[in-house]
């Protein structure tokens, strides 16, 4: 019978083990860009699921077996009495954590059913938030955990911004229209960045009662993929204030002796633009995208030849 309780405290601690080191983290560095309400989704299963591991280690039947095993001395029951110990340490941890992320739900919610030229404001109440869940949660307050959460802001706004400006259209509309979204677009990235630094110098105000913890990791940390989308976004900034500027050739007419030759030498370069513009608007990739590597040579050629025609000009 001992034996038997043995071999099944085995197979169980294998299950509850897979269970107990199970980490928000792992959709970050499995290479994902989950958004954060995989975050809060994640801590709601995990402390159901140990709610659950810990009512049937607390049953009659299993009690029974605990006190078997240690009446007759079995080396796995101290492995038991551990297992038990870890689950209920991961449980208060998992309970602690999914009342604190609780508030934040509404503020992801308000900010998801926003329009993003309009969100500008659902940045600051958003990041209170957040500054209020690493002073108060006894468990969330490490920069692993909160690093994590704040990445997942990061692609949720990314991903907003993207639905904003369409990349698969954003070269076939006019230029007009276009450069305004992304100067609006680069601006509330901006603001959401200024924002988290805002939040991050005053951080020990929004401890009263006990020491301050300050946010001491590395920024980057945090804006590495924002950092590159916003980078990327600048670069079409560039590109459709550099098209804007050679948008003006079409409307140009020269006077004088040499009128009739300049201007034709102008339509000439306004042609030669619109080729090389009509590169961009034929473009398969996705030109907001960092890890796309087709862009920038594309980006770079047009750079060259914009120069070349500067000179001509």
């Amino acid at each position: 019978l001992v034996h038997a309780i043995e071999t099944v405290i085995i197979e169980w601690t294998h299950q509850i083990r897979d269970v107990l080191k199970k980490d928000s983290a792992q959709f970050v560095l499995n290479g994902q860009f989950p958004n954060p309400f995989v975050e809060l989704e994640f801590w709601k299963a995990k402390a159901q699921n140990l709610e659950c591991i810990y009512d049937q280690l607390r049953d009659p039947k299993v009690r029974k077996m605990a006190e078997l095993l240690e009446k007759t001395n079995s080396s796995y029951f101290p492995s038991f009495k551990n297992l038990f110990r870890d689950v209920v340490s991961a449980l208060t941890e998992a309970q602690d954590i999914n009342l604190h992320l609780m508030p934040v739900r509404f503020h992801l919610e308000d900010y998801e059913q926003a329009e993003f030229d309009e969100c500008e404001k659902l940045f600051a109440p958003l990041m209170h938030v957040v500054c209020l869940i690493w002073a108060h949660s006894e468990y969330y307050n490490t920069p692993g955990r909160i690093v994590v959460l704040l990445q997942e802001i990061c692609n949720m706004v990314i991903e907003m911004a993207r639905g904003y400006l369409e990349p698969t259209e954003i070269f076939k509309g006019e230029v007009e229209e276009t450069i305004e979204k992304v100067r609006k677009a680069q601006k509330i990235l901006k603001a959401f960045k200024q924002t988290y630094e805002d939040h991050r110098v005053k951080i020990k105000d929004y401890f009263k009662e006990k020491e301050a913890k300050e946010w001491e990791f590395a920024p980057q940390l945090v804006f590495h993929r924002f950092d590159k989308f916003l980078e990327r976004v600048e670069t079409v900034m560039e590109l459709f204030e550099t098209s804007m500027e050679f948008l003006k050739l079409e409307k140009i007419e020269f006077g004088g002796i040499k009128g009739k030759v300049l201007s034709a030498q102008t339509v000439q370069i306004f042609e030669e633009f619109n080729e090389l513009y009509k590169v961009f608007a034929e473009f398969s990739g996705d030109p907001l995208d960092p890890l796309d590597t087709d862009f920038l040579p594309q980006y770079e050629k047009f750079k060259a030849s914009i120069a070349d025609l500067d000179r001509r000009l």
